[in-house]
């Protein structure tokens, strides 16, 4: 019997083992700058992240993207300090300059939901990758300017198809709209925490849309100019259950093949 309890401890503690906390840092961390991806490693999780911008017209909406790499996605100073993963919406696929929000491919570091006049409503979004299943606990945005920061974050198992509309790409992960920061208003932007992003293989962060959309918009206050840098994400890589039991379902057969052994030794 003590045996037995010595094997469920050690798979109890084999599988708390696996589970690792871990922090991505834009600002810090070393990048991989692939022609449209930025790829980083933390706690042994690869994360890929890309940039999209979104159109919302008045029957559907409109992603686009992603958006290449380098100064357009790292936003980085005159002096080469980087300031955190950012886009800066500029013409790619059918985005015409004219449907450009930022007035120009370098005017508006960031994500942001600044829409320009006479054009249609706009926001921004990354997606993250990760190469296994992670729970996410929390998202440090930065400061770009003095605009507020109406967000909507998204997470899932699957990847989203990114080539139909914003609500049905997204229809069926979990989407919290404008979580409230745990420490609010700080001068390096603002710190979310959750607890109900689990499990997730893909995120999202973005910024929440001015006009009506569904789950994105902002359900307190009103949504106004929104704009920040994404500078961190802290996670933990979820146990591999499959494997777990794989181990322990063999441990549970040598304790069985033991207690014959021992009865055969025993008539013997």
């Amino acid at each position: 019997m003590n045996f037995k309890k010595y094997i469920l401890a050690a798979i109890f503690c084999l599988s708390s083992s696996v589970a690792r906390s871990a922090l991505v840092n834009y600002v810090t961390d070393p990048l991989t700058i692939n022609t449209d991806s930025i790829v980083t490693t933390s706690g042994g999780v690869t994360i890929t992240a890309t940039a999209y911008h979104v159109e919302i017209t008045p029957t559907t909406s409109i992603i686009y993207g992603p958006f290449p790499t380098g100064q357009h996605f790292t936003y980085t100073t005159g002096r080469g300090n980087r300031r955190g993963l950012g886009l800066n919406a500029e013409p790619v696929g059918l985005l015409t300059p004219t449907e450009d929000d930022s007035v120009g491919a370098l005017a508006q570091p960031g994500f942001d939901n600044r829409t320009r006049s006479g054009d249609f409503p706009t926001m921004q979004f990354a997606l993250f990758a990760f190469s296994q299943p992670v729970d996410v606990s929390q998202i440090v945005l930065g400061n770009v300017s003095n605009y507020g920061h109406p967000i909507f974050v998204a997470a899932g198992d699957s990847a989203p198809d990114l080539s139909t509309d914003l609500v049905s790409a997204f229809s069926g992960d979990t989407i919290v709209s404008n979580p409230l920061s745990t420490q609010g208003k700080v001068s390096t932007g603002l710190i979310y925490n959750f607890s109900s992003l689990g499990s997730a293989s893909y995120l999202v962060v973005g910024t929440s849309p001015q006009s009506d959309l569904g789950p994105f918009l902002a359900k307190s206050g009103n949504v106004t100019s929104s704009q920040f840098y994404i500078n961190e994400i802290g996670f933990s890589a979820v146990p591999v259950p499959a494997a777990i039991w794989l181990f322990g379902s063999g441990l549970v057969g040598l304790i069985g093949v033991a207690r014959r052994k021992k009865a055969w030794l025993h008539k013997k």
